[in-house]
Order: C-alpha cells, then structure tokens, then sequence
C-alpha cells in the first residue's frame, strides 16, 4: 500500500467515524500506578491492547498522582501495560471490560527491570500522546532518535523546523523557548545547538511540543516551548552506563560519556559526563549586485569554514528523600565550549560597465570558549495521596564567552597582483548572570477540580565588551579602532505571578490560567552614552477546553497571548564583523514581540492529531538585512515589523500497522505574511510554506530494528528573504545484546545532501543569491552498555 493510502485512510476513518460520534460512547478505565514504596509514579506510559493480536487500542501517560484514565473503550478483552525506563514493564489482564462501564484497574505496582518470562508479546509505546496544550512524543524506543544527541531528538519532532543558524520553529513560526526539565535553558543560536549536541539521546524519556503553554510556564516564547524530559535513576544500588560513538561526514566526529548512579531508601546520587567533538566543513557562495552613481559592482564571494569544537557537559545532584511524601535535593550543572574556526574568503569585486576587477583573500582565525554552569536547591511536599504539594526553587545561572579573532586581509588585481594588505583583530567577553526564584502550589478539590498559583522572579545581568584593533603596517604595533569598540550592559528584572484552575466533566474539561509580567530592564553603553530602559507589566491569558466526543474523538480547543523579548546579543550594539563586507550589528532599540494564538486540534484514537490555528505578533522580531550602496557593505541586524499573521494547519499520523511495522508521519501548511516599513520603503510579502516528515520503523528478525525517515520544506518566504526548498532522508539500523544491556546503532543523515540552504534577496535595491552547504551526510556508529545492580527506589519529582 502506497505512502497516501496509508496518509489519508485514517482522515476517511474520521469522517466516518464523526457520523457516529453522538450514538457511541465506551467504557471508562482509569487506575493509578505505584512503585515498591507505595508512592505514585508520573509519566509512566500506559497502554491498553486487545488480548487475541496485541493491537494498540489506546495509551496514556499518569499524573502527578500516579493516575491515569482511557475513555470510550468499545467492549471486549484487553492487557492493560506499564512501562517506565528503570522498571520492570508490568502486564494486567486479561481485563474484561461491557460497553459504558466503569472499570477500575487495581493498581500497578513496578519493580527493578527483569526479564519477563510468563508472556511476551511484540508492542511498543504510543508515540504520541496529547495533553492540554501540548504533544508528547515517547522517544526511548526508537531506533534512530535515541541514537543521536539531543538536537538531532528535536530535529526530528513533528512540526519542527530549524534554520542555518541553528534556531527552531513550531508549526512554522519562530520564537521557541528550548527546556530541560521543566527549566528554560536560557541559549539559543550556536550555543543551544552546541549544548544540546553535547547531550546524548538515550537520556531522553520524551519531547513535549507545547504551542499553548499553561501559566505555569514562562510567557516567553511566542511560538511555544519545546521541553526535553531526561531520565532520572530509579534504583537503589549502584547502576550507570557508559557510552561512544565515532562519525565521519566532510571531517571526523567523536562522542563519549558515562553516566553513574547509587540510590539508597532514603537518598540518591548521580552524576553524568558527556564529551563531544563534533567537527564541521561547510562552504558558502554568495553573490551581490550593488548599484551606485550610474554603474554596477558585483561581489562575489566564495568562503569555507572548518570548524573544530571541544565540548563537555557535566551534572551532579543528591536527592533526599526524609519521609514518603518529602522530596528535596541540590544540583549542579556545567557545560564547556570550545572552538577553533578558520574561514577562508574569496571576495572578488567587478566594476561591471568598466569590467575592472579586484580580489580580496581573507582568513580569520577564530578561536573561543563559551562556559555555562548552574547550581540549584529544590524542594516539594505532599500533603496527601489527592494531589496537593507544594514545591520551591532556586536557581543560580552563569555564561561567560570569551573569543579571540584574527582577520588578515590581502588586495590584489584580477591577475593576482599584491595590492595591500591589512590585519585587524576583535576581543569579544561576555558575562551574564542570571538569579531565579519559584514557588509553586497546586490543589485538588472533589477530584474534579484542580487550582494551581505560584510566583517566580529572575534577575539577569549582563557585560559586554568588544575591543577592535587595527596593526599598523610599519610599526607592526596594535591601535584601538573607537568606531567599532564598545561596552555594552544589559541588567532585567522579571517578576511574575500566575493561577490557572481545572475543571473535569467526563466529556468537557476546561483549563483557564492567567499569568502576569513585570519587566524592568536597563541597557546601557558607556562608550556611546546611550541608555535604554524599559518598565512594563504584561497580562498573558491561557484557554484549554477539551471535548470528548467519543471513545476515539476529541477536539481541543486554546488561546493563549506569548511575549518574546529580544535576545541579550541582539540589543548588543556591538558591530560583529563577518568579512570585509558583511556585518552584524547589534540594535538596542527593539522591543519585545506580542503574539496572540487560536487553535483548535482534533484527536482520533491517539494516532491521528488535526490541528488548525491563526496568530497574529505585533512588534514582531525579525532579521532584516540593509545594504550601503557606496560601500557595498551588507549590515544585516533584527528590527521590530508592524505585525507578523500566521494561518496554520497540521496533520500527524502514527500508527502500527503490523507487529513489525510503524509508520509515523507529519504534514503541515503555514501562511505567514509580513508587513513593516523597511528603512523607508514599505514591505508587504506573505507565502505558503509546506513541511512534511515521514518515518518508518521496520521491527526485523532476532530483535534487529530498522528505521528511515525524512523531510521535506517547500520555497519559504522569511521577511525580504527567499529559501529555496529543501530535505533530508536518513536511515538508522541498531540492536542490543547482552540481555539488553549492549545497544549497537549506526545511523547515515542526508543521503543524498539535499539540506544545502539556498537564500535569495530581491528587495528595493538589494540583489543577493547565496549557498550555504553543511556537513551534514554523516555516518555515525555508537555503542552503549547500562549496568545496575540493587532494586527499586523512590524516584525524584525533580
């Protein structure tokens, strides 16, 4: 059967379905899920299948009080499942359930993992599962995304998208705040990519997608928050595991790490360490036609990069656990960056009408250090097996960047005559500190209504310096260029309270949470004597309701207003040189984006989500690029458009189609249309953007596991630039021996080089194709072996 068959007889199965969605209603099961110390267990998945073929009927994921529920079951046979990473999976049934019943399910008690021995049955997780707000996307049974890192995990989540500069988008829009564990990482850019390739998958439990983010969260992040979820030890004893990898693409990769843990009744350590080497080769090829004063002058630019990282993550914590309903611990947290880049540039410049010609040869050396550490207490009580708790935190948050660039410049004709030479280099430092604090309370009233408060504040500073030189030719003595030096600090206070309350019908349930933001921040530059300060208080509104149709329909409607503040370099007024040029310049003028959002998704039997949604960001951020005609230099830098509208539809589809087979995929169509003024010419641009993805996964003989994928983004239109469309198509084979405890995987990404990025500008007087070719056609091999020894224990909340 063909790739549509599969894509669209799940959408007939809808409509048919509908039809009937007021004559059917099901069986209610619902139950909890405990571990040896009679304590509930979050987010373990459970899954409900037929007991004649084992057939997915139906999965959930457990609250904070270990319950779970599956609604409108038809009548018949099941197994009810548990799993959760560190525990032996745990089989009830078989369940016999009557139609409309309510069926409670004793509770399921797991243990230290084992071998099962009384029945084996071929089943894997649900993929994907919904929740208010948010698509989870279950990953530790996957072949290729626990074989990679954490950004490859992301990369490959339905509706995500990521530029050349390492930035994502959601459902096509940008503004992504990136998680770990419920806490924003603060990065983005370069440093979040190198971070999270730094990061091993198979440490990942699952991805939560949230568009409509509840109150809870921060408001930053117009397009939504994407949260990885780690794994955290469940044993007692001592248990671990030690993992490497080697790949090769235009240059050689490495990766290693260990991850160690010893758990008592009454407290648990761990410690993990992660190493990577992730080398790159890439070329671009940019080309500009500059008019002035009656004639034309081309750039042509040829650049290679090779650049060569060294970095290293590494995290501490105890957990204690005084009573059964007492969780508190401390943590830390580093992460070391290194790199080495050296850039070659050919630039050569024509005078079209007078044909006369010049070259410059340019190479930079750069080379810096990008350090991230983190230390934090955390607490949480219980105060009953309902649900209420209580639960605090304080974080403190440290980024210092320090870079050393050298740029030689050689003049020379088109006959590669020496005209002059030129050596100029820039001493880059930042500093940023950041201070948070949060607490949280949640409550449950008659089992059907929940009210969640808390407050949070964060205090950022930061200092920037940039000190540009230029060598004199004679005296071979470094003098300070005052046009392009500066000092730049940045000081934001934010202070935020939020409540959201619950409410649970069977059929309907609703969700409505506020949260409220003041900002106060200051950026100030000594060397120009600007000073910019800001001080405003922001309402943010979240709507969830959620409706029940039937046993296999739901629809899910939210609204929710975002902010998304501008980065900390991006209101840095520092010139970052790229080559003689091309220039990134900083703008301490922008002003945060407001994005407000409407969505409606349509859920049938957790294998098919239908989602369609409009926002509109006032004040949105965006990269512009400005060009000087009399020099020919490109300054590119971000401004605020009048206002960014996206009209948005999705559909993503998982489904085991046989005991060896499962296909999941992801369709999506975004509008986006951009309106602004553009230093004094009016811009009003919009176009349609299709994204698909597509992976199968092949379960093969003697537990062998195969897995391709791809996908694939149409010609998309970003403010005055145009990116050609793109793809990639990767395959990944792996296996574990040694009673499980060995997993073998070797993947191969962009097979046939099709994720080279094509950007083209055809604005007012601006004419520019460029070619950007990544390192991206690796071939990577890892190995992982886990041990433990010991049994269950209580697992953190944290």
């Amino acid at each position: 059967m063909s790739f549509l068959k599969f894509l669209f007889v799940p959408a007939f199965g809808l409509l048919s379905a509908n039809a009937a969605a007021h004559s059917f209603s099901g069986a209610d099961v619902h139950g909890k899920v405990m571990n040896a110390e009679n304590q509930p267990m979050q987010y373990v998945v459970v899954t409900l299948l037929k007991t004649d073929d084992s057939t997915l009927v139906k999965g959930a994921v457990t609250d904070a009080d270990g319950a779970y529920s599956m609604n409108g079951i038809e009548a018949g046979n099941y197994f009810v499942t548990a799993s959760f990473t560190g525990y032996e999976k745990k089989w009830i049934g078989p369940v016999s359930i009557s139609a409309d019943a309510d069926v409670p399910v004793e509770n399921i008690v797991l243990m230290q993992s084992a071998e099962m021995s009384a029945v084996t049955i071929s089943s894997v997780q649900p993929l994907f599962v919904q929740k208010p707000g948010m698509l989870i996307m279950n990953v530790e049974n996957s072949p290729v995304r626990i074989s990679g890192t954490a950004y490859d995990v992301i990369c490959k989540a339905p509706g995500v998208t990521v530029d050349q500069d390492g930035n994502f988008s959601l459902q096509g829009r940008g503004g992504v705040q990136v998680y770990m564990d419920g806490k924003p990482t603060y990065l983005s850019g370069e440093q979040l990519r190198s971070y999270l390739q730094n990061i091993p998958a198979a440490g990942i439990i699952r991805v939560e997608l949230m568009t409509t983010p509840p109150a809870k969260y921060d408001a930053e992040g117009s397009a939504g928050i994407i949260n990885l979820v780690t794994k955290k030890s469940a044993q007692q004893g001592f248990n671990g595991s030690v993992s490497g990898g080697y790949g090769y693409g235009r240059t050689w990769k490495s990766e290693a790490g260990v991850s160690l843990n010893y758990g008592k009744p009454k407290f648990s350590v761990y410690a993990k360490y992660d190493l990577s080497t992730p080398r790159r080769k890439e070329a671009k090829f940019v080309t500009r036609n500059v008019p002035f004063g009656g004639d034309t002058t081309r750039y042509d630019q040829d650049v290679t990069l090779m650049m060569e990282p060294f970095s290293q993550h590494a995290s501490v914590g105890v957990d204690f656990y005084p009573s059964v309903k007492t969780t508190w611990g401390v943590r830390a947290d580093g992460f070391l960056f290194a790199q080495e880049t050296n850039i070659e540039t050919r630039n050569t410049v024509t005078q079209i009408d007078s044909n006369d010609i010049n070259v410059l040869h340019q190479y930079n050396h750069l080379k810096g250090n990008f350090n991230n550490g983190s230390a934090g207490i955390y607490f949480r009580q219980d105060f009953d097996t309902n649900g209420t708790s209580l639960s605090a935190n304080a974080d403190y948050v440290l980024y210092n960047n320090r870079s050393h660039e050298n740029y030689d410049l050689y003049f020379s004709d088109a006959g590669g005559n020496p005209l002059s030479s030129q050596f100029e280099r820039a001493l880059k430092s930042t500093d940023i500190g950041i201070y948070v604090g949060q607490v949280d309370y949640t409550h449950p009233f008659a089992k059907k209504y929940r009210i969640e408060t808390g407050v949070k504040s964060s205090y950022v500073v930061t200092a920037n310096d940039l000190a540009f030189g230029n060598q004199d030719p004679f005296s071979g003595e470094w003098t300070n260029d005052t046009a392009r030096s500066n000092d730049f600090t940045y000081r934001e206070l934010i202070n935020a309270a939020y409540a959201s309350c619950s409410a649970d019908y069977s059929k309907w349930q609703l969700q409505l949470g506020l949260r409220a933001e003041q900002t106060i921040s200051d950026g100030y530059s000594p060397t120009t004597k600007e000073d910019h300060k800001h001080d405003y208080i922001q309402l943010f509104p979240t709507l969830f309701v959620t409706q029940k149709i039937n046993g296999r329909h739901s629809l899910q409607y939210s609204f929710s207003r975002r902010i998304n503040r501008p980065a900390y370099d991006e209101l840095n007024p520092f010139i970052f040189y790229v080559d003689q040029y091309t220039y990134h310049v900083g703008n301490p003028l922008l002003q945060p984006e407001i994005v407000n959002s409407l969505d409606i998704t349509h859920n049938y039997a957790d294998m098919l989500f239908t989602n369609v949604g409009v926002s509109r960001t006032t004040a949105g951020i965006a990269e512009v690029a400005h060009q000087v005609d009399s020099t020919g230099i490109l300054n590119q830098s971000a401004l605020n458009m009048n206002t960014i509208d996206y009209i948005y539809g999705s559909m993503t589809y998982s489904q085991q189609f046989t005991k060896w087979w499962i296909n999941e995929c992801n369709v999506s169509l975004t509008y986006a249309r951009f309106r602004s003024n553009l230093y004094g010419v009016n811009v009003d641009k919009g176009n349609t953007v299709f994204n698909a993805s597509l992976t199968e996964t092949f379960l093969l003989p003697d537990k062998w596991k195969f897995e391709v994928s791809g996908w694939y983004q149409s010609k998309m239109l970003y403010t005055i630039f145009i990116i050609a469309p793109s793809g990639d198509v990767s395959v990944g084979l792996s296996k574990n021996f040694l009673k499980n405890k060995l997993r073998f995987s070797v993947n191969a990404s962009d097979l046939f080089y099709t994720q080279t990025q094509r950007v083209s500008v055809g604005y007012s007087d601006q004419n520019l194709d460029a070619w950007h070719k990544f390192d991206s056609r690796v071939v990577y091999i890892r190995l992982r072996y886990n041990f433990s020894e010991g049994s269950a224990t209580k697992k953190s909340q944290f």
